[in-house]
Formats: C-alpha cells, structure tokens, sequence
C-alpha cells in the first residue's frame, strides 16, 4: 500500500522538501554546497573535516581554517543561487495540492517563493505569527539568499539557533506542525547530518504519542 493509498483522501500534511527536489529543479542542494566548498579547502585542511556530510560542518571549517570570512562565505552561497530554473512546474500538482498544509525547507534556495509566490506564506524568524490564512506556510528553517543576513551556515550559526530567543516562537511554532498533522519527508538524503541534527534537535523533547505519523519518500522508494 502506497503511503497516498495510507493517507485519507482530504488528509492535511505537512511536506519536507528535500535533495531530490533541488536536483530536479537545477538548484544546489546542502549536500552539493558540501561538495563544492570541500573540493576548495587546502589538501591538508580536508583531512581535519569531521564530517563531509554536513554543510555547517564544512563552513564552519571555511571560517575556522581562515580560508575567508562569514561574508565572503555568505556571498559564495547566495552566487550559487543565481540561476534561474523553470523546472519547477513538474511538482506543482505534488507540492501545492489542497492536502499540503505546511512545507519546511532546509536549502536556501528560493524557487517556490520566485515561481509560485501566490501558493506559499513564508514564515519569518522576526514575526512567525504573522502569515497570510489562504495560503500553505513555508518555513525556510535555515533562511535564504533574499536575506543573506539571516542565513545559518554554519555549526556556530546552528547553535545559536537552537539557544536564542530570538528564534524560541518560530522553533514552538514548526514543533507544533508535527503535532498537528501527519509529515511526508519527500526526497530527502538521510547521510545529510544537517538534516538529521535539525530534526533531531526540533522532535526530542517533544512527547512521542503526541508526534503524528512521518513517512518518508525518497526518489525510489517509499517508507513509514
């Protein structure tokens, strides 16, 4: 049974966008940004990266190492943003069903605010009460390249997160969309550590029971 076969027919979820997505729409993905500030560091730098999979673990590495400095690590992210895909039309019908209640982003792209603004309410670090009823909210959980100042991206950036007060209400606020309705991770890479240190962190206090059930679609293949 597939898990829309598990699902009821006028169900609301929540959707995790994850790598598959940003492949498919010619966007680069945390996974890729790993790769492509790794191949740069120095040959004897590379072996002190503890972990490849983790694009907080490599910028704050870029940072630590003096290879260069928060803005010229935040300029090179918000570069490799600058193209412009239309592929985006292939997942319309999948994303902005009238099933789709909330989206949670971790990339910093911003295809669906670019090309399908009309469907999507971002919810903001600042304000994260303030969104717009008619339309599906979207969490951009680590920021994105229109606000380059609030990008997090780095492991010292990730910690802050989860200890400012700045961030407490916007944090409560996606807990609560576990507790509300069922989750569909959609494509999401399992060996990003990013991925699995963010929820990890957002889902441990909270009461099992009370957690709705989260499925998992990767490219291939679909668990629960």
């Amino acid at each position: 049974m597939s898990i829309a076969e598990k699902l009821e027919q006028k169900e609301k979820i929540n959707l995790v966008l994850g790598d598959y997505f940003l492949k498919n729409t010619g966007m680069p993905s945390r996974t890729v940004l790993s790769n492509l500030f790794y191949m740069n560091f120095p040959v004897e730098r590379k072996e002190l990266i503890a972990d490849r999979n983790s694009f907080f673990n490599i910028s704050q590495g870029f940072l630590d190492f003096g290879i260069g400095n928060r803005g010229i690590l935040v300029n090179s992210i918000v570069q490799h943003y600058m193209g412009n895909s239309e592929r985006i039309s292939k997942f319309k019908k999948f994303i902005f069903s009238n099933r789709v209640k909330s989206i949670i982003n971790l990339d910093y792209d911003v295809m669906l605010e670019k090309h399908c603004g009309e469907y999507v309410s971002k919810i903001s670090f600042q304000n994260p009460e303030e969104e717009d009823g008619d339309r599906i909210r979207y969490y951009k959980c680590f920021g994105d390249v229109e606000s380059p100042q609030e990008l997090i991206v780095s492991g010292q950036d990730f910690k802050k997160f989860t200890m400012l007060s700045y961030y407490r209400k916007y944090i409560e606020k996606l807990k609560k969309e576990f507790q509300d309705r069922k989750t569909i991770f959609f494509g999401c890479d399992l060996e990003n550590s990013d991925l699995i240190e963010f929820f990890t962190f957002l889902l441990k206090d909270l009461d099992s029971e009370k957690i709705k059930k989260i499925y998992l679609i990767t490219g291939e293949k679909e668990y629960s």
